[in-house]
């Protein structure tokens, strides 16, 4: 069984994937990224008169402030934010949305929601005592109003594919890194984390290295809490009750079975696993022929295949495309099987103990030309990889037709083996974050706050 980098000695599949063809990989990408780190650089500076103002701002330990992608209300924010909500009532729990329109809805449904530049906004954030993200700290909230916060990073997943610094490792011994690093949460806000959630013993090392963090004490060891919306939904007490997310579960409720495809992106080149060459079609029979609803959703990154799908739309009865920002981890469970590539969805969803056949169509060009991953991919996976929908359908005949569960051994060595990852560990993730983000945190001269039972 393959095990992370860190357990081999060296970083050799990291460098492998940045030293080949003379760094070319290394200059193409960066380029690209040091321009819109520069940007955001000097939106920072421009900013930080206010940010320098919102450390002078005395913080309350019961204002909790959350974000996530393009402020969005998804992922481990979401529902850590729900469980802060319900288990911790005097704690006031601020929500930041990027758009107006997205606060005033979430508002609607009992959300306490309020636009980045907003006064509310503004004035909850910089009060705010922690700051928890799921993304990177520009994207999830106002980076110019958390001065003095706490901010914790609970990111979006256990990392299949190399991630953050360890993407590109030199960028490290730029003068622009050492320069944003020291002004970093002095007078701007952009990468520096107080707190780093990591989901498995096994992956600190990796996520220390990734975020450049390399103090022990700063880790927060548990699971994610977006798991728990499957695992332990009763934890939320129905507060997440989306009128979208019904009408799903209605539709599907009407096939014999449930399949969700969930693809990543790709950053070094494009990509459709819709191309007539890989043969949708053969699936698109089985789907007819068994009742079957194929339930799309694409990566928010992956604008190409959202143009294309936005074409498929409406157009096959047993095909839905759901939006690129749908939380869909509240219907994991009514899914028979996980269709994806290189998305650490995967690792979440095998703590549902169904099957999960990996479209890897471009899994040469992948390894070669883009991110590269932690673990030898045809071992970490504990499903069927394949070439073309023509092989995918023959699995998907195979786990639904004759319900077999051969693949299960596999999953439960990767979770508790591996990974030590396991659904008794991510149960009481949400509570687990919490008390270790206080009990790193709280005055031992102020009052303790305590978790309602």
């Amino acid at each position: 069984m393959s095990v992370p980098l860190k357990h081999r000695g060296d970083n050799l599949r990291v460098k492998k994937i940045l030293t080949r063809e003379g760094f070319t990989l290394f200059k193409s990408i960066p380029i690209i990224k040091m321009i819109a780190w520069t940007k955001l650089l000097l939106a920072s500076i421009l900013g930080s008169p206010l940010y320098i103002l919102s450390k002078l701002i005395p913080k309350s330990d019961n204002i909790w402030v959350f974000g996530s992608t393009d402020g969005k209300f998804i992922d481990n924010s979401k529902y850590l934010y729900l469980y802060t909500k319900v288990h911790y009532p005097h704690i006031h729990t601020i929500w930041i949305s990027k758009d107006i329109a997205t606060s005033t809805q979430l508002r609607k449904k009992g959300i306490n929601a309020y636009y980045e530049f907003s006064l509310l906004g503004m004035l909850y954030s910089m009060r705010a005592k922690y700051v928890f993200v799921s993304s990177h700290i520009p994207n999830d909230v106002n980076p110019y109003t958390i001065g003095n916060s706490k901010i914790v990073q609970l990111w979006h997943g256990v990392p299949l594919k190399v991630i953050e610094w360890d993407r590109f490792p030199r960028v490290k011994e730029t003068l622009m890194y050492k320069l944003v690093k020291f002004f970093d949460k002095k007078i701007f806000s952009l990468f520096s984390y107080d707190y780093l959630l990591v989901p498995s013993i096994r992956l600190i090392e990796i996520f220390k290295r990734a975020f450049d963090i390399p103090e022990d004490s700063r880790l927060i060891i548990a699971g994610y809490p977006r798991n728990q919306a499957f695992l332990t939904p009763r934890a939320f007490k129905d507060q997440d009750k989306d009128e979208h997310i019904t009408r799903i579960e209605k539709k599907i409720s009407e096939y014999s079975a449930a399949i969700f495809y969930l693809p990543t992106f790709r950053e070094a080149y494009e990509f459709n696993p819709f191309s007539k060459k890989y043969k949708f079609d053969k699936l698109m029979e089985l789907l007819k022929e068994q009742n079957i609803l194929l339930l799309i959703k694409p990566h928010p990154r992956d604008t190409n295949l959202i143009r294309y799908l936005k074409k498929l739309k409406n157009q096959e009865d047993h095909v839905l495309v759901l939006s690129p920002y749908i939380d869909i981890y509240p219907l994991l469970t009514k899914c028979s099987i996980l269709i994806t590539d290189y998305s650490s969805i995967f690792f979440d969803f095998m703590l549902t103990r169904k099957p999960i056949i990996f479209a890897a169509f471009d899994l040469d060009e992948y390894l070669s030309k883009d991110r590269g991953t932690y673990f030898e991919y045809t071992q970490i996976v504990p499903g069927p990889v394949t070439k073309d929908w023509v092989e995918v359908r023959e699995h998907v005949e195979k786990y639904i037709l004759t319900k077999t569960k051969t693949y299960v051994p596999k999953i439960d060595r990767i979770l508790i083996k591996t990974l030590q990852l396991d659904q008794v560990f991510c149960k009481n993730a949400s509570s687990k974050i919490i008390k270790q983000v206080i009990r790193h945190e709280l005055n031992p001269k102020s009052q303790s706050v305590k978790q309602r039972e």
